[in-house]
C-alpha cells in the first residue's frame, strides 16, 4: 500500500471512528469496489484528462450522494481533483484492514479443491479462532489443482497444506536425488 493510499485510508477511517460510522464507512468502500471492479468504465471517466474537476464532481454526487456516507463522497472527490482516484479501491482494501484491526477480526481465505462443508468450515473458524484469539472471518474458494487438504491465506502469511505441495516438494526431491 502506497503512503498515499495509507493516508487517505487512515483519514477516512479516522473520521468514520470518531462519527461511530465504522460499519457504514466499511459497508459504502466495500459495494464501491465492487461497483469499480465490475464497471471499469467508472475509473475510465474519473480519470479522462478530457472531464473537468467539476463535471467529475457532478458525476460523484449523481451517483453517490444519498447512496453513501458523506465522509466516503467526500474522499472519492478529493482523490479524484487530487489525480489519486486509481487508489481508491486500495483504500476501500484498507479500510476494510483497519477495521478488522480494530474489532479483532482475522480475515482468512481459505481455498480447498472441493467446497467445505458447515461442519468443516464451523470446525475451521473456531480452531482458528482459538489459535488466534480473534475473531475469524473466512472467505472460501475452490481450487481443484489443491487436489486436497487447504491453503489458509492472512495477514499476508499464507500456510498451505495441500496434496498439490506436497507431490510438488516430492518431484522436488525425486529431481535432486541421484539413484
Amino acid at each position: 500500500m502506497s503512503d498515499k493510499v495509507k493516508c487517505y485510508s487512515d483519514a477516512l477511517y479516522s473520521l468514520a471512528k470518531e462519527a461511530g460510522a465504522c460499519e457504514e464507512v466499511l459497508d459504502d468502500t466495500q459495494k464501491l469496489a465492487v461497483s469499480f471492479r465490475d464497471e471499469p468504465e467508472l475509473m475510465r471517466v474519473l480519470t479522462s484528462s478530457e472531464i473537468s474537476r467539476g463535471e467529475k464532481r457532478d458525476l460523484l454526487d449523481a451517483c453517490f450522494k444519498g447512496r453513501v456516507h458523506n465522509y466516503v463522497l467526500s474522499c472519492l472527490k478529493l482523490m479524484c481533483d487530487q489525480g489519486s482516484i486509481k487508489g481508491f479501491p486500495a483504500v476501500c482494501a484498507g479500510i476494510k484492514q483497519l477495521y478488522n484491526e480494530d474489532k479483532g477480526i482475522l480475515a482468512v481465505t481459505v481455498t480447498s479443491a472441493r467446497p467445505l462443508s458447515e461442519i468443516q468450515t464451523e470446525r475451521l473458524k473456531r480452531r482458528l479462532e482459538e489459535i488466534s484469539g480473534r475473531t475469524a472471518e473466512l472467505t472460501l474458494q475452490c481450487d481443484s489443482a489443491c487436489i486436497g487438504g487447504l491453503r489458509l491465506e492472512y495477514s499476508g502469511v499464507s500456510v498451505e497444506d495441500t496434496l498439490r505441495r506436497r507431490l510438488d516438494e516430492l518431484k522436488k526431491l525425486i529431481q535432486t536425488t541421484s539413484v
